[in-house]
């Protein structure tokens, strides 16, 4: 990756495909910087609207 804090979208899918005991080792993220705000606030909301996820890397 590019930079040293970078998150990588690498599929989006149905909330209904993940199993339910693998959430529980997910992470949730969210934004330092307010630049970065926006841009995540828009992500989050297209995700509930679709009932979808978004699997990504971050590091």
């Amino acid at each position: 990756m590019p930079t040293a804090q970078a998150l990588e979208i690498v599929a989006f899918v149905p909330l209904e495909s993940i199993d339910p005991i693998r959430i529980g080792e997910g992470y949730y993220l969210q934004p330092k910087k307010q630049v970065a705000a926006k841009p995540c606030k828009l992500l989050a909301k297209a995700l509930s609207r679709s009932a979808k996820v978004a699997v990504a890397k971050y590091a």
